[in-house]
């Protein structure tokens, strides 16, 4: 009921616990105070976002398919601060958005949230990372509340930096996807409420935004033309799985690496589990780990295991 909480000068960000509450400084209470000349510093984090410095991103190296790979170029090249200076620029001349808005979207452990690190890293921009499950409140409005404070703790950052962050929304389908006609209930009306923001802020968004997420096909239509790059994930194709396995264990031969692909049809991020027990099992015992031993991961990774019975009768 205080008066600084109404005027939305003060917000109270609410906890587990009576304990865990905080108040801090809106960005409506920030331009106030600086109408006055009184500069003061505010923290952006709500607890719903983390800044990921582009200097503790260690370098990776992904393989992608043809298709994704030329995709993925072109959207660094675009990223890179010689060119998205010119790019903004240009897109504002000609009266289009200039924000960079991006979906990536496929299988899990297909390298989407690793390719936004890479990005980050080869284009030297913090990554503003949002918790996409903490936007959603129990408490009726604050969601909305959280959901425009997030875009505006964004462009408060971006006056910090030299260069643009990147703002990640990892996982985005938990809040774009497709919306109900039949309007019911307070969780489908905050739902829309949610949704009409976002939408709101992505027609004016300056910065550059990349959302992920595993089931496209989910998004509401709405959300399409905003954004400028799709980009879709396949599973490895048996060339690019072959690189993956060599560059992984360089001691296998070619023809070994081509058993694993044809056999195996994992993710990179399948594979990546592999070479991490082959890892622990080397520490463990001292050892390095031989083919017959990685086939045996093979098997233990798959959920559904070649020659499994089957329900029923056989003719």
């Amino acid at each position: 009921e205080n008066g600084l909480i109404k005027s939305r000068l003060l917000e109270v960000i609410p906890g587990n616990f009576a304990s865990d509450t905080k108040l801090r400084f809106t960005h409506k209470s920030k331009q106030f105070l600086e109408e006055r000349e009184i500069k003061i510093k505010i923290s952006n984090n709500t607890g719903k976002e983390t800044t990921i410095p582009y200097k503790d991103l260690s370098k990776i190296q992904l393989f992608y398919n043809d298709k994704e790979s030329q995709q993925i170029q072109f959207l660094l090249e675009s990223l890179m601060p010689s060119k998205f200076r010119s790019l903004q620029s240009s897109l504002t001349k000609q009266g289009l958005r200039k924000g960079i808005a991006v979906l990536l979207y496929g299988d899990p452990g297909t390298g989407k949230t690793e390719t936004v690190y890479q990005l980050a890293r080869e284009s030297k921009r913090d990554i503003f990372k949002i918790d996409v499950s903490g936007l959603k409140s129990a408490w009726y409005g604050q969601s909305q509340r959280i959901v425009k404070d997030m875009f505006d703790n964004y462009k408060d950052v971006c006056k910090e930096y030299s260069r643009i962050p990147i703002l990640l929304l990892n996982e985005a389908d938990a809040i774009l996807s497709k919306r109900s006609s039949n309007v019911s209930s307070s969780a489908d009306r905050t739902e829309h409420a949610i949704q009409n923001i976002i939408l709101e802020e992505m027609e004016n968004f300056e910065g550059i935004l990349i959302a992920t997420t595993n089931f496209a096909h989910s998004f509401d239509a709405a959300f399409d033309r905003r954004f400028l790059f799709k980009i879709q994930f396949y599973k490895p194709f048996i060339n690019t799985k072959i690189h993956i396995w060599k560059s992984k264990f360089p001691f296998l031969f070619e023809e070994q690496c081509r058993q694993l692909a044809k056999e195996f049809d994992f993710t990179g991020g399948q594979i990546d589990n592999i070479t991490r027990k082959s890892k622990i099992q080397e520490v463990l015992y001292n050892k390095s780990i031989e083919f017959e031993a990685l086939v045996k991961f093979c098997e233990e990774e798959m959920i559904t295991t070649k020659g499994s019975s089957t329900l029923g009768f056989k003719k």
